[in-house]
């Protein structure tokens, strides 16, 4: 399969995302591990770590918010 960069980065923002959907889409589909490389599970991992750390300020337990 080829891919022309070029003519992708031409197309208009609305385009690019569809074609972006489109592929998460089929992705998301896929019955097969999709492998990754080890810098994306390293970062996964650093980023979990950093919203479970209260001390981020990031909100991890919202139970309760919004009434009783």
């Amino acid at each position: 399969m080829s891919i022309d960069a070029d003519e992708l980065r031409s197309l208009p923002a609305a385009e690019k995302m569809r074609i972006v959907e489109m592929l998460w889409d089929d992705l998301g589909e896929a019955t097969a591990p999709i492998p990754l490389p080890e810098w994306a599970d390293r970062e996964a991992a650093r980023r979990r770590q950093e919203m479970l750390d209260p001390s981020c300020g990031h909100i991890v337990d919202v139970g309760g918010i919004g009434g009783p």
